[in-house]
């Protein structure tokens, strides 16, 4: 194996080991740089494939990564896992799938499709079957009754692998994955927690494993010696009785030493989804822990892959120095920047949009079966549009603000050919998501406003920091076009005796810092900007109350978000209290009422901070609308919304 290998400490950086090509199986990589398997919902309901879906890797492949892998593809109807997910279950889908392999293709890259059954993982509504399974054990989510597989059904899906194998090498791919991992069928059946069987198919680890060693003999026997096949495992379930890493590495040296060419490390099922999509709170490289286990277990000639919150280059290049992993998946750093490997290779590392580990536009829409986006880069899962949409008559565009709605539109309209000038009051980019930097586990946000400050140098934009435009500024260089970003302004609702103690908002105490707050707080709404700030004051020792009317705060952030950030604020002894409307401020106490009406008494307080949302920013559109110079909202000051909300209004500038 090819690795290990000495570098001159005056190499370039375009000159990173895994950014040179390399051999998987039979076929060479430009680089070790790997699109891992994510569910886009981007096929049709029947599970074929789209242009959406063909746009989607074509644009990955252009950006420079040595292998996208298609998402989990049922090798049978029974085994759908997703209502559009791809399907490789019948030869009338070979004709879709070579149109895909041939846009990758084109686009320079390589291409390997994951073939899956979800096993107990789905539901009756997706397949329109009764689900299936080793045994009738029930899943995280449903009480749906289970059909156990018999002997001969297990046989069935053996050869169902190998008939996916087979189209998969007449659709033009490159490799096959065979999907072992996150709580499906092959993990269903190597796992003790969902694997009650007593045959040959259950007990012991090595009964546990044979369907899957079948699987692998049967894809090798159909694709031939010299066609790459590698495999996925959950190496760690995090669930009690499920699979640990002691016995995966058990498993791992078994697996090696079958014709696979790679083993894809990575770990988590359903009821550990914080293990298969981590928040940037579980800090970056989350399975390299596992990696070195797996390592030490099958030699240092297997050849393995690994993903799991891996954000740049240089973390890839780091597992790889090490011996740990020969191919590096980047899955949400794809969605993030499909150019990063282009942009990696010519040493341009400040213009990557960089992941901020959010789970907002990845995994928080395609859980709730929308096609899959980002919230840094609008252009995710919308590659088609943009393909297909081209600059008119160049225009001079004014753009008016400094957050991510008008970084993004500013960035699109300059990509599309006009002049744009970008006008930020502030002394640096960002808007109120600079302030989203300060909490705690949020530092990520900082290095996406530097790639995007260098992006827009990149794209011509002309930026002027520390400048308010006015009327006067417009007048002066009377665009075409004006694209207002200028945001929102805090809520500020009152309550009897508010004014009669120290108060102020979320916005500001990240702003101004927390030295005149006192030692007890007590913060009115617990939505992202309210909790994290929460957090940010609960780091200093202080007591903090939050209050909030809904039952339950946090709403809307995706749930392995949302639970990681509540575990930290409970051990910070932050306490929440929800379904209470504030009534009044008396002898120190905040008094809020619960649906029913009954009163309590929150505190004592010496600082009331309000996180209840913003309002538009209306002053200077309503200027502009009295000069008759067409303009356009974008982000909170047309209506209050999130990153990835500012984003994709940007996306819609793509007409102008």
């Amino acid at each position: 194996m090819a690795r290990h290998h000495k570098q001159d400490k005056e190499t370039e950086m375009s000159e990173l080991s895994v950014l040179q090509p390399a051999k998987l199986g039979g076929i060479e990589l430009r680089n070790r740089l790997v699109v891992p398997p994510m569910a886009t919902y981007l096929a049709d309901p029947k599970g074929r494939v789209t242009d959406e879906l063909i746009a989607y890797a074509r644009a990955r492949a252009a950006g420079g990564f040595g292998l996208y892998i298609v998402e989990a593809t049922y090798v049978d109807p029974v085994g759908k896992g997703f209502t559009r997910g791809v399907g490789i279950d019948a030869d009338d889908k070979i004709p879709g799938l070579r149109r895909l392999t041939d846009a990758v293709h084109a686009a320079g890259g390589k291409i390997s499709i994951q073939l899956h059954h979800a096993g107990r993982e789905t539901t009756s509504a997706i397949t329109g079957m009764p689900i299936v399974a080793p045994s009738d054990c029930p899943v995280c989510y449903s009480d749906e009754a289970v059909h156990e597989l018999s002997v001969s059904e297990i046989h069935d899906i053996v050869r169902r692998f190998a008939m996916g194998a087979r189209r998969a090498r007449e659709a033009g791919f490159d490799a096959v994955m065979i999907h072992g991992a996150h709580g499906y069928l092959l993990t269903q059946f190597l796992s003790p927690y969902t694997n009650k069987r007593t045959d040959a198919y259950g007990g012991s680890l090595e009964n546990r494993l044979r369907i899957s060693l079948e699987i692998i003999e049967a894809v090798r026997k159909e694709v031939g010696p010299a066609f790459p096949v590698t495999y996925r495992m959950t190496t760690e379930e995090g669930v009690p009785g499920g699979l640990t890493l002691q016995e995966s590495a058990r498993a791992a040296k078994a697996l090696c030493a079958m014709p696979i060419d790679c083993l894809h490390v990575v770990a988590g099922n359903y009821a550990t989804n914080q293990l298969i999509i981590p928040p940037a709170s579980y800090g970056d490289m989350t399975n390299r822990p596992r990696l070195q286990v797996i390592r030490a277990a099958v030699g240092p000639d297997a050849i393995l892959a690994v993903s799991g919150r891996i954000t740049n280059v240089f973390q890839a290049e780091a597992l790889y120095r090490e011996g740990l992993a020969d191919f590096i998946g980047m899955g949400r750093a794809s969605l993030a920047d499909p150019e990063l490997p282009k942009r990696a290779a010519r040493g341009d590392h400040r213009s990557i949009r960089s992941c901020i580990g959010c789970n907002d536009g990845c995994i928080g829409r395609t859980s709730r079966e929308i096609s899959v986006g980002c919230a840094i880069n609008p252009l995710t899962g919308h590659e088609r549009e943009v393909e297909t949409t081209r600059a008119g008559v160049p225009k001079k565009i004014l753009v008016i603000g400094g957050g991510p709605a008008g970084m993004e539109s500013a960035w699109l309209a300059a990509q599309r050919g006009h002049k744009v000038i970008l006008c930020e009051k502030e002394g640096r980019l960002g808007g109120q998501f600079l302030l989203a930097a300060y909490p705690p586990k949020k530092n990520d946000i900082f290095i996406y406003l530097e790639h995007m400050a260098a992006r827009l140098a990149e794209a011509g934009v002309e930026t002027r920091l520390g400048c308010t435009a006015d009327p006067s500024i417009v007048e002066a260089e009377k665009p075409d076009m004006v694209l207002l970003a200028t945001g929102g302004t805090p809520l500020r609702i009152p309550f009897p005796g508010l004014e009669s103690l120290p108060h102020t908002t979320a916005q500001a105490v990240l702003r101004n810092g927390l030295d005149d707050l006192g030692k007890r707080v007590a913060i009115i709404g617990g939505g992202m900007v309210g909790c994290e700030t929460a957090e940010f004051i609960a780091d200093t020792g202080r007591q903090v109350n939050v209050i909030e009317m809904q039952p339950t705060v946090l709403g809307e952030l995706f749930f392995t978000v949302r639970d990681a950030l509540l575990g930290r604020l409970e051990s910070k002894g932050v306490r929440i209290h929800t379904d209470r409307k504030v009534l009044r401020y008396e002898d120190g106490y905040v008094v809020a009422a619960d649906s029913a009406g009954t009163e309590k008494k929150i505190g004592p307080v010496d600082t009331v901070i309000l996180a209840l949302g913003v309002k538009p920013d209306e002053g200077l559109a309503k200027e502009l609308a009295t000069m008759h110079i067409p303009f356009i909202r974008l982000g909170d000051c047309e209506k209050q919304g999130n990153c990835r909300h500012a984003t994709s209004m940007a996306l819609e500038t793509l007409g102008i």
